[in-house]
């Protein structure tokens, strides 16, 4: 993520290796960053509510690094990057088809509201075969 110039903080730096989860999404809250996790466990909603989130990126585990996890990290935060803050109060779980479900709190509104994208094909073609 560093390549693409990403501000990224890893746990040890942010002194959070080792918290339990709900340290951790605290953490995140505090620093306004955006948590980038394997962990689904984030997407609770009644452990871990919108109000308390500063923005959350889930991508699936895959069993080694791989160009096809790359690409779909690369993809998803490249995403993520032009929202900017926008993402405050959101909730993005990326998918191994390169689409990414995202929820956000509509206060206004009373409720959660859903979009599907489709990441960029450059970062799916770069993928293809290798799944």
């Amino acid at each position: 993520m560093r390549y693409r110039h990403f501000d990224v903080m890893e746990a040890d730096r942010g002194g959070i290796r080792y918290h339990d989860d709900k340290a951790v999404f605290a953490r995140a809250w505090r620093l306004r960053r955006v948590l980038v996790t394997h962990d689904s466990d984030f997407l609770d909603d009644r452990l871990f509510p919108f109000s308390r989130c500063s923005g959350l990126l889930v991508v699936p585990t895959y069993g080694r690094v791989s160009m096809v996890f790359a690409n779909l990290l690369a993809g998803a935060c490249e995403l993520v990057a032009k929202g900017g803050t926008m993402w405050s109060h959101t909730k993005i779980e990326a998918m191994r088809d390169f689409t990414v479900k995202v929820r956000t709190w509509e206060k206004g509104e009373g409720r959660t509201a859903s979009w599907e994208y489709r990441i960029p094909a450059g970062y799916c073609r770069a993928g293809l075969g290798t799944r």
